[in-house]
């Protein structure tokens, strides 16, 4: 459950939460209009500083200077210390806190041709996988149209199916915690694929919005978002409730399984669902397991004797998502559900316990990928860590522990992986009485200087 729908803006010396425009009518208008006035006169001087920078420097602008004192917010300019006031009183009222100051910005855009970190750009040859991209940072590109119309819907019926979960059985609907299909250009067609919760993976055609081909069907619901190849291979990448997950070749018009993988056959120790989205890079699948285990596949994808594409993958390194000492803290509830995110050479992903963890993955072929980061927020991650240009981590918790761990951390956390104490900021998403849970289940979004959730 979300609460809460989050704006924040970040700048250097600052950290905003942008509710609506009002809250500034519940400043004392003496005050806010002798602070306006003297904002004026700031403003008109740091605008005579700014062409001076223009004119000095042949036409690098100073603007991060400007962009470092003051934040837009709905067309108006306010100084760090009305816009802080006004929105702590906002937010009181709603029980949100923030508990650090930002000292770094949010860079978003970064041209860097390095696959393995990407930001705010799409990875592969089209949208591939969950978020776009290996820091889950890329949304598409826009723009949205004034007024849509609807052209076709799909399926002529809902998307339904029975699915037992410990010793439960119930009917879903609909699509999984994600939801975002792929976009699949060949042969003078497109196709947009996802699983859904009547346990098949559909293929439409995004100009007709009828079945490409047959849906591929599994043992059970499809929770998560399916990954395809990023190289631009004929192949698809999934998991399903049914314990497997899978790799599928697109060829000749069908869907045919190459290769699964039991979660029963592997140590585990709560649940045996696959609702990580893949991720690949350089031949290397990485994803998590609701058994609670990290896996790295070598795909050694290519060609067979009849020139079709050909999988025979191997499990170079696998290792578990939890320790003796967050068990004793947690109990067993300890899965990976969100999608594994990278930055350079370094895969992060979080469980239900609440542990982040960072893996060095540049000897994982050699089966090696030793914990070089291991932060716990106290509570269940779910959603995807989102990574900007720098390497800093976005993470959104849950909270239904209601222990002291996430009482202190918050659930819309910044951190820096590179420090001795990696917490930079983060903001408190309390439950409310009458609620069972709380926090924040969504993964982050960011644009430019902002973080949506």
């Amino acid at each position: 459950m979300v609460f809460f729908g989050f704006v924040i803006s970040s700048k250097p010396d600052n950290l905003n939460l942008i509710m609506t425009r009002e809250f500034y009518r519940e400043e004392n208008s003496k005050t806010k209009g002798f602070v306006r006035w003297a904002l004026s006169l700031i403003f008109i001087g740091l605008l005579a500083f700014g062409l001076f920078s223009f004119l000095k420097t042949e036409g690098r602008f100073a603007g991060e200077f400007l962009k470092g004192k003051f934040a837009l917010v709905f067309g108006e300019i306010t100084s760090d210390a009305l816009s802080k006031k006004a929105i702590a009183s906002n937010l009181e009222k709603s029980g949100v806190k923030f508990i650090n100051e930002l000292p770094s910005n949010i860079a978003l855009g970064a041209s860097n041709s390095n696959e393995k970190n990407i930001v705010s750009k799409m990875y592969g040859q089209s949208l591939s996988m969950f978020r776009g991209n290996p820091t889950r940072s890329w949304y598409g590109t826009g723009a949205i149209p004034k007024n849509p119309t609807i052209e076709w819907r799909y399926p002529d019926k809902p998307m339904c199916s029975e699915s037992s979960d410990k010793g439960e059985t119930r009917v879903w609907c609909g699509n999984g915690w994600t939801g975002q299909p792929v976009v699949y250009d060949h042969d003078g067609m497109t196709e947009i694929i996802f699983g859904a919760y009547d346990k098949n993976v559909h293929f439409v055609n995004a100009e007709t919005g009828k079945n490409a081909r047959a849906p591929f069907v599994t043992g059970d619901i499809i929770k998560g978002s399916v990954t395809l190849d990023p190289d631009g291979l004929p192949l698809l990448y999934f998991g399903s409730r049914d314990n497997k997950l899978r790799i599928v070749s697109l060829e000749n018009g069908g869907a045919l399984e190459l290769w699964s993988l039991d979660s029963k056959d592997l140590p585990g120790i709560w649940n045996d669902d696959w609702d990580s989205n893949p991720l690949i890079m350089d031949d290397i699948l990485f994803t998590g397991g609701e058994n609670g285990w990290f896996f790295a596949i070598k795909l050694n994808r290519g060609e067979d004797t009849n020139g079709d594409v050909s999988v025979a993958p191997e499990i170079l390194f696998t290792t578990p998502g939890y320790d003796d000492t967050l068990l004793a803290k947690v109990g067993n509830n300890v899965s990976i559900e969100n999608s594994v995110a990278m930055f350079e050479d370094t895969v992060y992903f979080a469980n239900s316990g609440g542990r982040i963890m960072g893996l060095d993955i540049k000897h994982v072929e050699d089966g090696v990928a030793p914990v070089i980061f291991d932060y716990w927020v106290g509570d269940d991650v779910d959603a995807s860590i989102v990574i900007d240009e720098d390497g800093n981590l976005y993470v959104a918790a849950e909270e239904e522990r209601l222990n002291a761990r996430s009482k202190e951390i918050g659930q819309l956390i910044k951190l820096d992986p590179t420090k001795a104490d990696p917490l930079v900021w983060s903001v408190k998403v309390p439950s409310k009485a009458q609620y069972v849970m709380g926090g924040i289940w969504a993964t982050p979004a960011l644009h430019e200087n902002f973080i949506y959730v």
